[in-house]
C-alpha cells in the first residue's frame, strides 16, 4: 500500500510531505489509455480518492476534511468527455 496522499493547491502530496503529483498524473494517463482501449459502458470510481474522487476529495491537511473537487484521474476523464460515476452514487441506485 502507498503512503496516504491528498490534493493541496492542485497538486498531490503524501502524508510525508512529498510531492507525488507526477506519479498520479502518469497513472491517470495510463488508466485513460485503458478506458480508450476497452470502451467501457460505465466508469465507476472510488469516492474521495486523490485519483478517483468525482465530487469531493480530502483537503490536503490529512485531518479528514472534505472539499468539493475531483481526483486527478476523474479530472482527466471529465476533460476527455467521459462522465465517471461515484461508487457511493451507484450504491444509492442499487
Amino acid at each position: 500500500p502507498r503512503v496516504p496522499s491528498e490534493i493541496r493547491d492542485g497538486r498531490v502530496y503524501n502524508r510525508n510531505g512529498e510531492d507525488v503529483h507526477a506519479a498520479f498524473t502518469a497513472g491517470a494517463q495510463q488508466a485513460l489509455q485503458v478506458v480508450k482501449d476497452e470502451t467501457p459502458d460505465r466508469i465507476i470510481l472510488q469516492s474521495r480518492s486523490p485519483s478517483c474522487g468525482c465530487k469531493e476529495v480530502y483537503d490536503g491537511t490529512f485531518c479528514g476534511k472534505r472539499v468539493k473537487g475531483q481526483g486527478i484521474f476523474a479530472q482527466v476523464l471529465l476533460k476527455e468527455g467521459y462522465q465517471p460515476d461515484d461508487i457511493e452514487d451507484l450504491e444509492e441506485v442499487v
